[in-house]
């Protein structure tokens, strides 16, 4: 038997659980309990304690309905998250690069426009010139 506190998501209630069954619980991990109404609500868990001390504890031990196993869900949430990361940048990278090729045609025409441009991508940004970047030679 397995005993611990458990924090419900939605209101901070905190409460002694216990867990009769074979999988191991850790925290961090998500379960289902039994509000003051008997109604069920998910709730984390905070801390593994002991049997003694979950026996003498001052709250009466309840137990939980259910072990919710989100790890699936959580590694899709994390790889939506970094496909959005992935993408910002690669659109960000596209604007430099659209900004500076209208750049370098007016750095072609005005040589104050050039000196401001050169000072630019000398300054690290992110756009790495080549021989074929040039404006002209």
């Amino acid at each position: 038997m397995q005993y611990f506190y458990v924090k419900e998501i939605e209101n901070d209630y905190e409460h002694l659980f216990e867990y009769k069954g074979n999988e191991k619980i850790k925290v961090d991990d998500v379960v289902v309990i039994p509000n003051f109404q008997d109604l069920p609500v998910t709730a984390f868990v905070t801390k593994i304690v002991g049997k003694y001390q979950a026996h003498t504890s001052k709250y009466e031990r309840e137990e939980i309905i259910d072990i919710v196993n989100i790890k699936e869900w959580n590694a899709k949430r994390l790889k939506e998250i970094d496909n959005k990361v992935m993408l910002e940048k690669m659109q960000s990278k596209i604007s430099e690069i659209k900004m500076l090729e209208q750049l370098e045609k007016y750095a072609g025409k005005d040589p104050e426009m050039l000196e401001l441009l050169n000072e630019y991508k000398g300054q690290g940004s992110i756009y790495t010139e080549t021989e074929d970047d040039l404006p002209f030679e």
